[in-house]
Parts: C-alpha cells; sequence; structure tokens
C-alpha cells in the first residue's frame, strides 16, 4: 500500500502503484493540467517532489528529454511519469484550475475578438 502526501491541501492519498502520480490523483478528484493527456509529450503536469523520492521511479527518457537532466537541482517531475512505491510528499500548488481556466477564457476572448489578428500596413 503506497501513499501520496499532497502540499498545499496537506491531504494523504493511499493510490495505486501501477497507475501514474497524475492518473492517481485525477482518481481523487484532484486537479493537475495536463495537455498531452499524460503521454509526456508536454510539460503541464509538473510537479515538485518534497520528499520520499527514493519511493519514485527515476526519470524516463521521454522525461529527461523534456525536462533536462536537473531533478537533483530542482525537484521537478512530470506526473505523469512518476509511480510511487512506498510514500512520497509532492507540492502541487503550480495548479491552480481557475486561473488556468481564466488564462483559456482570456485567450479564447481575444481569439474571439480578432485581437491576435496582425494588421497589415498600407
Amino acid at each position: 500500500m503506497s501513499k501520496l502526501h499532497v502540499k498545499p491541501s496537506d491531504e494523504t492519498y493511499v493510490i495505486d502503484e501501477k497507475k501514474s502520480i497524475l492518473e492517481n490523483l485525477r482518481d481523487n478528484g484532484v486537479y493537475v493540467k495536463s495537455s498531452c493527456g499524460g503521454h509526456a509529450s508536454c510539460t503541464d503536469c509538473i510537479i515538485k517532489v518534497l520528499d520520499g523520492k527514493e519511493s519514485i521511479n527515476g526519470p524516463t527518457f521521454d522525461e529527461t528529454k523534456l525536462l533536462g537532466n536537473v531533478f537533483h537541482i530542482t525537484k521537478e517531475r512530470l506526473a505523469c511519469q512518476c509511480f510511487v512505491n512506498g510514500e512520497a510528499t509532492i507540492d502541487i500548488s503550480a495548479h491552480d484550475k481557475r486561473s488556468d481556466e481564466d488564462r483559456q477564457q482570456a485567450k479564447n476572448r481575444k481569439n474571439r475578438h480578432g485581437i491576435n489578428q496582425s494588421k497589415k500596413k498600407i
């Protein structure tokens, strides 16, 4: 039985070791942004590992390709590539559903009104 402690909410979840952190968080109703659906082709699901890195698998080739080989400095990983076998603590404070929705709505408004279209000078 593996456990995942999540900051800043201070929630603890018993998780499925066969599922990624991203999948486990979503199964528990926790929002983590991901544009690629968990296929390691974006960096949206980035999390910070605060404790228990020895309980998380090492970075995959795809993850290293996207983030570089700096985990030992930044403590950042892709939630879609991390599997916990034991106990770990992560920080997901960078993932705020409301902020992401507000940003997307503003972007949609700009696109709808043609603000992003460049003007041609004659």
